[in-house]
């Protein structure tokens, strides 16, 4: 599937971070660790991103099994991901699917970065890199080496550190339904703490029996138009997909409530901005008369011919080309991607 996932990021709201006293012991040590934390910028308004560099390659990189971007057929790209929204407080993983023409040599660079929160001026402290290049010897040679990193020090190498980097692991993906050629999957599991606590993103209930990647054909048919939780999935799309259509705004919000309270805390916004910012997006398509929403046919509703994708976590699942507004003066559209967390009963759209 040919396309760029682009993510519309609006900037959010600070958790407050906890303290206790049960005894003077643990009180000086509370303050110590206080002091420490005012030096690292992970305790403060930290802006996290991801830089991702790749040549002769097409690319798709996860962070948490969440896929954020998405190219293929460019030879050379460099592009930034803002990830406050699906960094996670403790573990992660950092993944590239790294999928190169025959003959060409691939070599892609993820560089996980963080700076002050609307501090433009300041240089990002670079946290880690996972590196792939398939013609050297070892071909994650590059990648941030396993170990214990300091945020308190510029994320030097630290016995104490409070950052934890594991070893790459690289591991072949064959040629399935759903993904039409041999590629790479390179990953790298990190520890680190953030101010955001838990994203419920990360506490969907797994979708499939087995990876989404590794679907055959039938397998991927099988469950567009069987699967229970498949069929829960198209029924919730098509309720928005009709109040996108009936232009009803004040229907279609609360759909998006838990997507827009997690945007607010990840870019320390005032609670409403990002479902304010939102409104104001979708009425400006709604009623400019130079923009059409793509029509989709209650007969392709009804036999779910739309197709789905699962994202590598297991945890999250959206529809493709669902909403999409065509501009008709010139060349263009806009596409919003709504992905959804099973709870065992429904599907919750959180980003």
């Amino acid at each position: 599937m040919r396309r760029i996932i682009f993510y519309k990021l609006v900037l959010i709201a600070l958790m407050g971070l906890g303290a206790c006293a049960d005894g003077a012991a643990h009180t000086n040590k509370t303050k110590e660790e206080t002091k420490m934390q005012q030096r690292s910028l992970l305790y403060g308004r930290p802006a996290f991103r991801i830089n991702l560099s790749c040549e002769n390659s097409d690319i798709t990189i996860y962070l948490n099994g969440v896929e954020i971007f998405e190219r293929y057929g460019d030879p050379s790209l460099y592009v930034e991901l803002p990830v406050n929204h699906l960094i996670l407080n403790g573990e992660n993983e950092l993944a590239l699917l790294v999928d190169p023409p025959k003959g060409s040599r691939a070599e892609c660079s993820a560089d996980l970065v963080v700076r002050e929160f609307n501090n433009f001026d300041m240089e990002p402290l670079k946290i880690l890199t996972l590196h792939y290049d398939e013609k050297q010897k070892h071909p994650t040679e590059g990648t941030t080496h396993m170990g214990s990193y300091s945020s308190y020090d510029d994320f030097k190498p630290s016995d104490k550190g409070d950052v934890h980097v594991g070893a790459p692991v690289v591991k072949k993906h064959k040629k399935s339904a759903t993904y039409g050629a041999d590629a790479t999957f390179v990953r790298l599991k990190f520890d680190l703490p953030t101010p955001f606590g838990r994203w419920k993103y990360a506490e969907g209930l797994p979708i499939l029996d087995k990876p989404f990647l590794s679907l055959t054909l039938d397998e991927y048919v099988h469950t567009a138009r069987h699967d229970p939780k498949f069929a829960k999935l198209y029924e919730i799309n098509h309720r928005i997909y009709k109040l996108v259509k009936a232009k009803d705004i004040d229907a279609l919000m609360p759909y998006f409530r838990e997507r827009n309270r997690e945007l607010d805390r990840a870019f320390f916004n005032k609670p409403g901005d990002v479902e304010k910012k939102l409104r104001a997006d979708m009425e400006e398509y709604f009623f400019n008369p130079d923009v059409k929403l793509l029509e989709i046919s209650e007969e392709d509703w009804k036999t779910h011919n739309i197709a789905y994708r699962v994202d590598d976590n297991n945890k999250l699942a959206w529809l493709t080309d669902m909403i999409i507004f065509n501009y008709t003066k010139e060349e263009g559209s806009h596409t919003y991607y709504m992905k959804f967390r099973w709870d065992g009963k429904e599907w919750i759209l959180t980003r």
